[in-house]
């Protein structure tokens, strides 16, 4: 039986995570943040960033920085610490 492994299609869904690693915000060890719940602010307007892909890569973009709301006050903008979270692209090729 053969199955193709489907490297080099276009993936279907493509999202950018990142993971509490070290408490911070509210956020416990182990909670995941997906694109969606992630902005990035050009000083006047807070975005998504864009996630774009390509046959063979994931990329995306941010004005400055990205941010997040706390868990603990959901109106507090927080932006991750680097040593506290770990990030991954995550490709959805569909097999």
């Amino acid at each position: 039986t053969t199955v193709s492994h489907n490297i080099g299609n276009m993936p279907r869904i493509a999202d950018f995570r990142i993971r509490c690693i070290t408490a911070e915000s509210g956020y416990a060890v182990g909670d995941e943040l997906g694109i969606g719940t992630l902005y990035t602010n050009d000083g006047s307007v807070n975005v998504n960033p864009a996630v774009v892909t390509t046959l063979k890569t994931i990329t995306f973009t941010v004005q400055q920085n990205y941010a997040y709301n706390s868990k603990s006050s959901p109106f507090t903008r927080s932006s991750p610490t680097r040593a506290n979270w770990q990030c991954k692209f995550v490709a959805d090729r569909g097999w």
